[in-house]
């Protein structure tokens, strides 16, 4: 606290209040982790959402979609899509998913161009956390002339359900 421009007081508040620690969702240890897809295929992953949010919002992992989302129970699925799951070590793999079937590219271009490519790099910072980077580059509309795409990246850091 200050009285005429000159410190009178220090204001330390004293809090009762303890953070409650986080209990651990999984019983693995990270170290014993020597798949990190495999591991993420076991649970569901938070959305940001509740994950129980009417019948369920989250992601799963799968050899077949790569990542796929779960709302109001249901998975969307969406259009054709190839997946390509890369390990890059014991704690993080890369899935880069093509998703194709948009009319107004199949009109422009036919079937050989993905309408979205989707790089993703998950790494297990903990066994019930995972770190994401994602590139992802959507076609551009305003330039039918080419093959050319937009792209964006973002992070973000996603937990086990509870």
């Amino acid at each position: 606290m200050f009285t005429n421009g000159q410190k009178d007081q220090d204001c330390e508040r004293k809090s009762s209040f303890k953070e409650v620690p986080k209990k651990a969702r999984t019983k693995a240890k990270l170290s014993d982790i020597k798949d990190a897809f495999k591991h993420a295929t076991k649970y569901k992953w938070d959305t940001g959402m509740a994950c129980n949010l009417n019948g369920g919002a989250y992601r799963e992992f799968s050899k077949k979609y790569g990542e796929l989302l779960t709302l109001n129970g249901k998975q969307q699925i969406g259009v054709r899509r190839e997946v390509q799951i890369e390990k890059i070590s014991n704690h993080k793999f890369k899935i880069k998913t093509n998703f194709y079937n948009n009319s107004a590219m199949f009109r422009a271009y036919g079937n050989r161009y993905p309408v979205t490519i989707t790089e993703t790099t998950y790494e297990l910072v903990t066994p019930d956390t995972i770190e994401t980077n994602q590139l992802h580059k959507m076609a551009d509309f305003d330039n039918l002339s080419r093959v050319s795409y937009k792209s964006k990246k973002s992070r973000s850091r996603t937990q086990i359900c509870d």
